[in-house]
């Protein structure tokens, strides 16, 4: 009898809607491009959408050496009425991975789709996470504003304040653990419960993740998810996270986005979506300013 080849140890999932399978597949590709021998199953959680779309995206990445496991979920009717502001609901399709991830795996890496590999993933499932149930770099608005940020922010909440508090675009999970001790559920019903208050979390899952695991995440290196506030050229990326309202694949340019336009030019060759990259067509003049404020302290020039 023919023996199939063992399951992975570990996976890579993001959450998308139909609008975004551009930017899951550049996500996860980028990811196959970096993960040299690594053995590495690839997961796409997707709110409902046309079933021509889930199969034009399966058949790019296939072509491109990469099967994902593509599943289609909903948002739990109580999270409905909540006013996403500029994010989706697939972002809390985070809060739902256990119901979906099959849970054999060792480490579960999740990565917002507007992340991209960089470098190689070679040691990335092996992080050292201190026994704890997740690895996450610390959030930009905390890591520069500190106390102050957190402490008003977590007022807001009416929660108790973490001494930390992690971004949740990059998360890389001890699955089993995570599992077995019910905190993905358990940051859900911190979302629904308040909804039920009548109050909103104003980063949503991000805020509901980081009540659960406020005691049972370790803080993980920079370079694991660098967003634009803390992207310099000298320093190394492992994930790079853009994290601002406009997108390298966007007709908007502000410093730094030349680059990854290309990058997203080349993961989107060949693939069924002919307008995901716009050229450049304005200047965000704001954040360009804010951006080259930053650039200046950081010795760019």
């Amino acid at each position: 009898m023919a023996v199939g080849n063992p399951p992975a140890s570990n996976a890579i999932v993001v959450c998308c809607t139909e609008s975004w399978l551009p930017y899951a597949a550049c996500a996860l590709l980028s990811c196959a491009r970096h993960a040299g021998a690594l053995e590495v199953d690839y997961h796409v959680i997707c709110l409902p959408c046309a079933q021509s779309s889930i199969d034009s995206f399966a058949a790019f990445l296939e072509a491109k050496g990469v099967s994902p496991k593509i599943h289609i979920a909903t948002v739990p009717q109580e999270f409905a009425a909540i006013d996403m502001g500029r994010y989706t609901f697939a972002s809390l399709l985070r809060l739902l991975l256990d119901k979906h991830v099959p849970h054999h795996y060792e480490r579960l890496l999740y990565l917002d789709c507007d992340v991209l590999a960089c470098a190689s993933l070679a040691g990335v499932f092996s992080l050292d996470l201190t026994g704890k149930a997740l690895g996450a770099v610390e959030d930009y608005l905390t890591m520069h504003a500190g106390q102050r940020y957190r402490s008003a922010h977590f007022e807001e909440l009416g929660v108790p304040q973490p001494d930390r508090y992690f971004n949740s675009g990059v998360m890389l999970f001890d699955w089993k653990q995570t599992v077995a001790k019910g905190l993905l559920p358990r940051s859900a019903a911190e979302i629904a419960t308040h909804c039920r208050n009548n109050r909103a979390f104003p980063l949503h899952d991000q805020d509901a993740l980081n009540i659960a695991f406020r005691e049972d995440w370790a803080p993980i290196a920079l370079a694991f998810n660098v967003t634009d506030i803390d992207y310099t050229p000298s320093k190394p990326v492992v994930f790079r996270h853009y994290t601002t309202r406009v997108k390298p694949w966007g007709e908007t340019w502000i410093p730094g986005f030349g680059d990854a336009k290309a990058r997203y030019a080349k993961l989107l060759a060949g693939g069924p979506w002919p307008k995901a990259n716009a050229p450049f067509r304005k200047v965000w003049l704001a954040e360009t300013l804010r951006g080259l404020g930053h650039r200046l302290r950081n010795g760019w020039f």
